[in-house]
């Protein structure tokens, strides 16, 4: 999702996400780093990255109606690869 929305953003080219780091173009909103990177004087659209689940987020999140994207996991397949790699690793 990091590398896709980005390049969406950017029409397809991908020297912008070729040339940035994934927590430059977005970064994540649990990081320190958020902090140093001027998140208010951001291009808009402005993109984000986190785990806090929908209903966590701040009531001025909601005010500017963000268009949010929320990938869904199929939970056999989740499961399915950590039996694999906990079978890999047994070897």
């Amino acid at each position: 999702m990091q590398e896709i929305v980005p390049l969406i953003m950017s029409g397809g080219d991908p020297a912008s996400v070729e040339t940035l780091l994934n927590w430059q173009h977005v970064p994540w909103l649990e990081m320190n780093l958020t902090s140093s990177l001027n998140v208010e004087q951001r291009p808009s659209p402005r993109m984000f990255t986190t785990h806090m689940p929908y209903n966590l987020m701040p009531t001025s999140f909601f005010k500017v109606k963000p268009k949010v994207s929320l990938p869904k996991v199929n939970v056999l397949d989740d499961e399915v690869t950590q039996v694999s790699i906990k079978v890999k690793s047994l070897w």
